[in-house]
């Protein structure tokens, strides 16, 4: 059993895609784009490459206000991005959908003496927002955002700092649970840290992993492994 857990938020505790999706569709109409299904599925390309920019070391903000930009001139409009990338921020920290079964997970790991902590990539302001929009803020410890820290995951300095200041977190009892193979997974190996992996959509691993890491389909299956 680990004694401390490091979840990610987006895609594993809250619901990211539900509240994007409704959020996209909303600009992409006030836009007069007719074909939403490509208008989302070209955010959802341009965004990957955005956080992968980010992940690498890259500054986030001027990619953000660029996005909507690149967005709409595939549908040859120009637009001002930086009102748009402002507009879709409120949304965002508004976006207070959660993951199945969240408060009842979070409240088996607390009753069983497991510590939570969030540790997310993101905007420190805008992750907090949502945390206490869904009612799940007072189920952490401590949360760490990647804005804050200065450094994003997958780089080991990111839970470096999240284990200075909590020192009784340790490579031993301590999990990072996670959907993103490329920052949770790999952050936790380059960390030394096990990890449990949410396949999303029961995808297999893309490269070969060790012991450290395993893979639960669910969050109640994460629980399973946490408390095992």
């Amino acid at each position: 059993m680990y004694q401390n857990v490091l979840f990610d938020l987006d895609d594993t505790l809250l619901d990211f895609q539900a509240g994007q999706q409704a959020g996209i569709t909303k600009i992409l109409q006030s836009q007069g784009v007719q074909d939403i299904e490509r208008g989302l599925a070209a955010f959802k390309q341009i965004n990957q490459h955005v956080w992968q920019q980010i992940e690498q070391g890259a500054d986030r903000q001027p990619l953000f206000d660029q996005r909507f930009n690149d967005l709409f001139a595939q549908f040859d409009k120009q637009v001002d991005g930086l009102a748009l990338q402002q507009w879709y921020a409120k949304m965002e920290a508004a976006n207070y959908h959660t993951m199945p079964d969240v408060h009842a997970i979070l409240q088996q790991l607390s009753n069983n003496g497991v510590h939570i902590y969030a540790a997310s990539n993101g905007e420190t302001g805008m992750q907090q927002q949502r945390l206490s929009g869904a009612g799940l803020l007072n189920y952490f410890d401590a949360v760490f955002i990647s804005e804050e820290l200065g450094v994003a995951k997958p780089d080991p300095r990111f839970f470096e700092q999240i284990m200075a200041t909590c020192p009784a977190l340790t490579c031993k009892n301590t999990v990072m649970v996670g959907d993103s193979w490329q920052s949770d997974v790999r952050g936790a190996q380059n960390a030394g840290l096990d990890c449990i992996w949410i396949a999303p959509n029961d995808q297999v691993p893309s490269a070969k992993f060790d012991y450290q890491i395993k893979i639960a389909h669910d969050l109640k299956q994460a629980v399973q492994l946490i408390l095992k």
